[in-house]
């Protein structure tokens, strides 16, 4: 196995070093039309491939992350990580919309039920 990954990696340095010695041996005009040929590749392929459309969920998500560094990042007294995690050092989940109800269904134990 040793040997195996050593072949390979003197393979990939002498590939690399071979092409090094290629780009050398290029002329400058070479090297731009390759370059000028990658750069319309480029252009073409930002043109085909359109951007993947916002949800609404993404929506919503980036509106609360700004609005929560905005809060934070101001000082102000609305919103502040000692207010976020407040529940969480009670001992309760931490979070908007989070209650202190029993879960009770599929999975969780009835409230009234004794532990042994």
């Amino acid at each position: 196995m040793i040997a195996g990954v050593a072949f390979r990696l003197v393979y990939l340095a002498l590939v690399r070093v071979l092409s090094w010695l290629a780009l050398l041996a290029r002329s400058d005009a070479a090297k731009d039309v390759e370059i000028l040929t990658l750069r319309h590749e480029v252009a073409v392929l930002r043109r085909t491939n359109a951007r993947p459309m916002a949800t609404w969920l993404d929506r919503v998500a980036d509106g609360t992350v700004d609005g929560v560094k905005r809060a934070l990042s101001s000082g102000s007294d609305q919103l502040s990580a000692a207010r976020l995690f407040r529940g969480a050092r009670r001992g309760r989940p931490a979070g908007p919309g989070r209650s202190d109800a029993p879960r009770t269904g599929p999975g969780h134990p009835s409230a009234a039920a004794p532990t042994p």
